[in-house]
């Protein structure tokens, strides 16, 4: 079976998100699992795990069978490294190679994560081409072309562009009033 893994915060999901879901839809994976991070040390997350989660299954609902998300980090008591992530869905989804989306600007910090030389050896990292500069010295990878927007989840939560957002997950940031949102 071949998979592929998108993580991130999702605080809140956005169309470019969406987007690189589509773009993965296109490739020739029989699976893609959506991975909500837990919190990150690094950064501040405003929604809960569940408003995340549940904000993620409105974005993804219509987008296919081959779209999963998957919890299981956010069942951990912490933040999970994503070197032990891979490991416990490898044994999973039994699988010898994990492919592993994400952008070139995150891609860039690849090297400084927990258990580089695991993932290593055991990750085809799928690199969204955001047009930044990019070292793939000794990783598997695959480098994908695309016009997927460049949209902060940070500056969305501060500054709320509503063309920005899936049109169904916006109406539940606005019925919960999240990121100071009114309800309408």
């Amino acid at each position: 079976m071949k998979t592929v893994l998108f993580g991130g915060t999702f605080d809140p999901p956005h169309l470019g998100h969406k987007m690189i879901i589509e773009e993965l839809i296109k490739m020739d994976f029989d699976s893609i699992l959506v991975l909500p991070n837990k919190k990150p040390d690094y950064k501040k997350v405003s929604a809960t795990d569940r408003q995340r989660l549940d904000m993620l299954k409105i974005m993804t609902d219509k987008m296919g069978d081959k779209v999963k998300i998957c919890s299981f980090e956010l069942s951990q008591d912490e933040f999970t490294p994503t070197a032990k992530v891979i490991q416990y869905l490898k044994n999973s989804i039994k699988s010898d190679v994990v492919y592993f989306a994400l952008g070139s600007d995150s891609f860039n910090a690849v090297s400084t994560w927990e258990d580089f030389d695991y993932l290593k050896e055991n990750v085809h990292f799928i690199i969204l081409d955001r047009g930044t500069v990019y070292k793939t010295e000794g990783l598997m990878h695959t480098v994908v072309d695309n016009d997927i927007l460049r949209i902060s989840s940070t500056e969305l939560k501060v500054n709320m562009e509503e063309d920005k957002i899936d049109e169904d997950v916006l109406k539940y940031i606005k019925k919960r009033k999240l990121y100071g949102q009114r309800s309408y």
